[in-house]
């Protein structure tokens, strides 16, 4: 790392881092319904690089067709798409371009579905472990300078989409360690292992962390104050993260997204809905699931190590103990072998993949959530693009359509 001024280094320390109600019956939760106007979403952020690598779409019955109208035809009504700075597409799936994010905007609104962009601020991946600034942003020495970056690339993105304009807008993405650091590899949502980097939440970095909202938001609001503003954090196990909400009391803002993923560590799905009554009453957005999944599958299509295995399942069962019966489950060897003890999993299935969105989408309206996003159910198998996450796609290897996605027709 390059030699910084004093009030940098101390900047960087501290800165960067910076709806129905009631218990339904086992078959009613089989069989819910939803309002008009919850929000059935679907991150398709992979979708042209995939069309572009081979990748085809099909229906149902095996029928190539347009993914957003196959998506459209099956309930959902909207398509989240992540936005990188500059990314290098030579590292990994995901790269979406201003470019490619405007063509595949212009196909979303063709077929009538709303729009969320999902802005990283970053030249890649931004999640708790990782919210690294944009390299050509690194000169930047002062709080000033970065927030005028933010505004410039935010106005940017708005004129480029001005024909098709996004529906709702994140500030960053999962930011509950803060955004735009100079380094990257997490390892926990406080701390960073690297000596310049720390944890945020002291009074005058989360000052900073507000400048930097703030200045996104105002960009938003000058340009079109009809778009809506998402904050968007990752679930975390036994946090209902109201501490991290407070920091920014005045933060102009209309929705919380919650990431959950029933085989990480955030919490079970009891945990999910009280968190949401309670974000809710408390900070008068609206809330919604941004980001969740399930297997449908434990085959591979390529040599890349999939995310999902025998450790999820069995944490899944875990978060979703309550639900456990309307599952098909198997006892499966602990993922510490030297343990030798079995667990009790939910199985990869399409299924699973049905009962287990379903189970989500219903505890989110139940505690007065607004909508539910699935990730990653686009990415299918294609050529040049490694692929972990395939058997968790909506869409079978050959990219037709798996009976789970209809979930969004209920």
């Amino acid at each position: 790392m390059r030699k910084i001024s004093i009030f940098f280094t101390i900047f960087i320390f501290s800165a960067f881092l910076s709806c129905s109600a009631g218990e339904a019956s086992k078959t009613e939760k089989a069989n819910f319904s939803l309002l008009k106007d919850f929000m059935r979403g679907f991150d398709a952020s992979t979708v042209s690089q995939i069309e572009e690598n081979g990748g085809i779409y099909r229906t149902s019955s095996g029928s190539p067709k347009d993914i957003f109208e196959i998506l459209k035809e099956n309930g959902v009504n909207w398509i989240r798409l992540r936005l990188w700075y500059s990314p290098d597409a030579t590292k990994s799936a995901g790269d979406n371009t201003l470019q490619r994010t405007l063509e595949t905007a212009q196909r979303i609104k063709a077929s009538n579905l709303k729009f969320l962009l999902d802005i990283h601020y970053s030249d890649t991946w931004a999640d708790p472990a990782n919210q690294k600034r944009p390299a050509a942003w690194d000169s930047c020495t002062t709080i000033e300078e970065l927030k005028e970056k933010v505004s410039e690339y935010t106005t940017e993105i708005l004129e480029t989409l001005k024909s098709f304009q996004p529906d709702m807008i994140q500030i960053g993405n999962e930011i509950n360690p803060g955004m735009l650091v100079t380094c990257s590899n997490a390892n926990s949502i406080t701390e960073y292992a690297e000596p310049n980097c720390s944890s945020w939440q002291s009074d005058e970095s989360a000052k900073n962390l507000g400048i930097i909202l703030d200045s996104a938001a105002e960009s938003i609001r000058k340009f079109n104050p009809d778009i809506k503003i998402m904050i968007h954090l990752s679930s975390q196990k036994d946090d209902n993260l109201e501490w991290w909400l407070k920091k920014f009391p005045n933060l102009d803002f209309d929705y919380i997204g919650l990431s959950y993923y029933p085989y990480y560590e955030h919490g079970t799905l009891d945990s999910l809905k009280s968190n949401i009554k309670n974000l809710k009453e408390n900070f008068k957005k609206e809330i919604l699931v941004a980001e969740t999944s399930w297997a449908w599958t434990d085959k591979w299509s390529d040599k890349t190590p999939n995310l999902f295995g025998n450790a999820q399942k069995i944490k899944g069962a875990e978060n979703l103990k309550k639900y456990i019966s309307e599952f098909e489950i198997s006892y499966i060897q602990n993922a510490d072998e030297t343990k030798r003890t079995k667990n009790l999993g939910i199985n990869a299935t399409i299924k699973n993949q049905a009962a287990v969105v379903s189970a989500i989408f219903n505890a989110v309206s139940e505690s007065g959530g607004c909508g539910v996003f699935y990730w990653g159910g686009d990415w299918i198998p294609a050529q040049n693009i490694p692929n972990n996450w395939e058997n968790q796609a909506m869409f079978d290897f050959s990219g037709r359509a798996l009976p789970s996605l209809s979930v969004f027709r209920n």
